[in-house]
């Protein structure tokens, strides 16, 4: 009777660890893809800033040309 308790004890302990570091590395996915999204996010802005900047330059540039 014991060595069943001791096992199920061992079991517990292990499905306990298991699932600690399951939720862990879940939550260590979800910021990455966080991180990864922000930077991605960042990107994209400075890219569309770049594009506006050039625009609004040519603009300018044609005015004083006119």
């Amino acid at each position: 009777m014991s060595n069943v308790q001791n096992d199920s004890w061992g079991w517990s302990l292990m499905a306990k660890k298991y699932a600690k570091r399951t939720v862990l590395s879940v939550f260590q996915i979800i910021l990455n893809l966080h991180f990864i999204i922000i930077l991605y996010a960042q990107k994209t802005v400075t890219t569309i800033n770049a594009d506006t900047k050039l625009s609004i330059t040519n603009k300018i540039g044609s005015d004083y040309e006119c």
